[in-house]
């Protein structure tokens, strides 16, 4: 029985070590197809700066406060709080000379009804014009991406849009590749630092521990992108 185990594990170490010998080599071939075609579209448009843009969607969850079961019964249910799933859209931008911009947020939010506001977010709030140079964006092969919209928008900015191979992120995305482990990284060891703060801070009698609120998330996310090294850009 051990040698048939043996031989069975052996056999499936054999598989993966093909299937990731196939895979790297798959995804070498897509890199340099990549590169060539970004090569071609930087000398077709004379092209001075790249951009390279990904986002990232970070849930954060409300700690439930109440209890539904009294005292000592074996089974306790929690009530939740209604929010377990909150969410913001990092998205991140840098360029080719290892320049980080300032991260862009997305969170839920109502509209304002205040004309001004309103008339100046539609006019104010666009960070590209079409007086300079063309630029290139590479991002992710994500629908919302290219859409009539978006397309007909970044034509009239001056800036030409180029995907990823989709099968291949991890090797052909930068930010995929170098950002986003750190950057995951470094907002769990933020979230464990906010909860032993919580705890060290308990005083006798009743204790609640208090969820983080949008504003330190938004300082996490932020402070974490800023400490990003220029050598993982």
């Amino acid at each position: 029985m051990g040698e048939r185990i043996l031989e069975a594990l052996e056999a499936v170490d054999a598989f993966q070590k093909q299937v990731w010998s196939s895979k790297s080599e798959q995804g070498l071939a897509a890199l340099d197809a990549f590169a060539s075609r970004i090569r071609h579209v930087v000398r077709e448009h004379e092209i001075e700066k790249t951009y390279n843009a990904d986002h990232t969607g970070i849930n954060y969850e409300y700690i439930p406060k109440k209890t539904i079961q009294a005292k000592g019964t074996k089974t306790v249910w929690v009530k939740g709080s209604g929010h377990e799933k909150d969410r913001l859209t990092a998205m991140l931008l840098a360029d080719f000379n290892r320049i980080k911009y300032p991260i862009f947020m997305v969170l839920k939010k109502t509209a304002s009804k205040i004309k001004e506001v309103v008339r100046d977010n539609l006019e104010n709030r666009n960070g590209f014009g079409t007086t300079c140079k063309p630029v290139l964006l590479l991002w992710d092969d994500f629908s919302a991406h290219f859409t009539d919209e978006v397309v007909a928008l970044a034509k009239e900015l001056n800036v030409i849009l180029e995907k990823g191979p989709p099968t291949f992120t991890w090797i052909c995305q930068p930010a995929d590749v170098a950002w986003m482990r750190p950057m995951k990284s470094g907002l769990r060891q933020r979230w464990l630092d906010y909860l032993r703060e919580e705890l060290k801070g308990r005083k006798g009698g009743r204790f609640n521990l208090n969820s983080p609120d949008r504003f330190d998330l938004v300082e996490w996310v932020n402070t974490v992108w800023e400490n990003l090294r220029a050598q993982q850009l």
